[in-house]
């Protein structure tokens, strides 16, 4: 019935594409293409221009997917990037934080050891300086004696202004340092030897 009435250009395009999808396995050739065209009225350069196209489509298609995946490989790539470098930056800066923070424990565990040996040092000064004037106090005035007492308070008041230097340099370290947690284990400061009173 369909000889006799003929097909439309539309009727006649979705009777070949459904006529090339039942058999998926089966493949035409250009040629056989265009005898099936020549048979409902398509002409060799009509199939030759939409193969041209169907192709130019697909190329571009490829291009559009190959390019993306371009795109989406270099952000990838970029975001890998990004997060080693941040990653990097993070382990940098937590090993410059502990580095810098074992330094300043050493720096601050080392100003109160020098603080104690200065204490320890006035301890001595004002030992000496009971033991002299005890001494002395037997003596005869005379200029000895007095240079002995002398000597003695300068030995002192030298150890204390040494004392009061070291004191000076802990409180700076720790006013410093004392917010981490790891410096609780030391005095918040150390008191000037005005300040002592009982060595």
């Amino acid at each position: 019935m369909a000889d006799e009435q003929g097909l439309s250009r539309d009727e006649a395009g979705a009777v070949l594409r459904d006529a090339a999808t039942q058999d998926v396995s089966d493949r035409l050739t250009v040629a056989e293409v265009k005898v099936a065209g020549a048979e409902v009225g398509v002409s060799g350069e009509e199939i030759d221009a939409a193969i041209a196209r169907r192709a130019e489509a697909k190329a571009e298609r490829e291009a559009t997917r190959r390019s993306v995946w371009a795109w989406s490989f270099r952000a990838i790539t970029l975001a890998a990037v990004v997060c080693l470098s941040g990653a990097a930056f993070m382990h940098g800066s937590r090993v410059r934080r502990e580095a810098l923070g074992a330094e300043n424990t050493r720096a601050l565990q080392a100003a109160a050891q020098e603080v104690e040996m200065r204490r320890s040092s006035v301890r001595e000064a004002l030992e000496r300086q009971r033991r002299v004037e005890a001494l002395m106090a037997t003596q005869a005035d005379d200029s000895m004696r007095a240079a002995e007492l002398l000597g003695a308070q300068n030995r002192v008041s030298v150890a204390m202004r040494r004392y009061d230097a070291s004191v000076y340099r802990y409180n700076g370290a720790s006013t410093r340092w004392m917010p981490s947690r790891s410096y609780r284990a030391f005095p918040a400061r150390q008191a000037f030897s005005q300040e002592v009173s009982r060595w």
